[in-house]
């Protein structure tokens, strides 16, 4: 409830020994909480690391077999046009060299992210 303004009420004294103990309720209250979140970075790291290794095995297993599989169909089709006497066998050769380079791209990015995350765990690389 709030003070009326009667100033013949003196305040509620607080004992010395009660704000002694209550300070240092709230130093070791703060030492725990600066504990916390301390120990939380590690977690969020491990958190970093865990998504970059899902991400680097995700493209791999899907994304880079999938642009492998498209290669190996644009290679088939090119060796088509080259036995029909097409013109357009250096374009079907074209796109082959492009799917290729896609996928050693789209390798290295993988390994750099599992290689980032390896390191920043202390793991060697395999």
């Amino acid at each position: 409830m709030a003070p009326t303004g009667s100033s013949d009420t003196p305040p509620a004294q607080i004992p010395s020994s009660r704000l002694d103990s209550l300070e240092r309720s709230l130093g070791e209250l703060s030492a725990e909480l600066e504990a916390g979140k301390a120990q939380s970075i590690p977690f969020e790291h491990a958190a970093v690391r865990h998504e970059r290794r899902r991400i680097a095995i995700a493209m791999h297993e899907t994304v880079c077999q999938s642009l492998s599989a498209l290669s190996l169909e644009a290679a088939v089709l090119s060796r088509k046009l080259e036995a029909q006497g097409s013109q357009e066998t250096g374009n079907a050769k074209k796109l082959c060299e492009m799917i290729r380079k896609a996928v050693r791209e789209l390798h290295d990015l993988a390994h750099s992210l599992q290689q980032d995350a390896d390191h920043a765990s202390g793991r060697l690389p395999d």
